[in-house]
């Protein structure tokens, strides 16, 4: 399977669609590089952590990647005390993985 890195290392903490524009998705593994895997172990790794955002989530689900990944806790939006901010999502026909 082909892969693609997307450096998503200087984007917000909400990663936005930018980091994936010129790159190929389709029927590639996507793996979103945030650096966040650094506080692998730390207490910190689960509060403030990346995520894609529901515009970068949509533009994959349109793209259809083989699969997705991101070294942090989660690629959906955080949860509240009230539940999530955002709707989820999934790609059909795809795997999506967190560190």
């Amino acid at each position: 399977m082909p892969a693609v890195v997307v450096d998503a290392t200087r984007a917000d903490r909400a990663i936005g669609p930018d980091v994936f524009l010129g790159i190929t998705l389709t029927d590639h593994a996507v793996l979103v590089r945030t650096n966040f895997s650094r506080y692998w172990g730390a207490e910190s790794y689960f509060s403030d952590h990346p995520f894609l955002s529901t515009h970068s989530a949509e533009v994959l689900v349109t793209a259809r990647p083989s699969f997705v990944g991101i070294d942090s806790l989660t690629s959906t939006t955080p949860l509240t005390r009230h539940g999530p901010r955002t709707r989820s999502w999934s790609v059909r026909g795809s795997r999506c993985a967190s560190t």
